[in-house]
């Protein structure tokens, strides 16, 4: 019963944390402020590509933790939108 409450506590809030890297939207258990100094790993080209200052909640960057994982071994995340990783546009048709 607690992990219920603790499970039900947790996604209270919607996922409402945008990721500057894939722009997914994320909990925010799933997401930590993005800063660029901990991608030394990574080619600073890279990082300057998929850090691309879209803040959301709080006025802050966020990046979710898979983006962040690849980043700081040195990889373009495969979700990235600099890897021409995007939602396609909603038209109009689209009921």
């Amino acid at each position: 019963m607690k992990l219920i409450q603790s499970f039900n506590s947790s996604i209270e809030v919607g996922a409402e944390y945008v990721c500057t890297c894939c722009d997914q939207l994320w909990y925010r258990s799933s997401v930590k402020k993005c800063s660029r100094e901990v991608y030394s790993n990574c080619c600073p080209s890279i990082v300057n590509s998929v850090a691309t200052g879209v803040k959301s909640v709080g006025s802050v960057e966020w990046i979710c933790l898979t983006c962040d994982s690849n980043l700081k071994r040195g990889r373009l995340p495969c979700c990235a939108k600099a890897n021409k990783m995007s939602f396609p546009v909603k038209s109009d048709d689209w009921n």
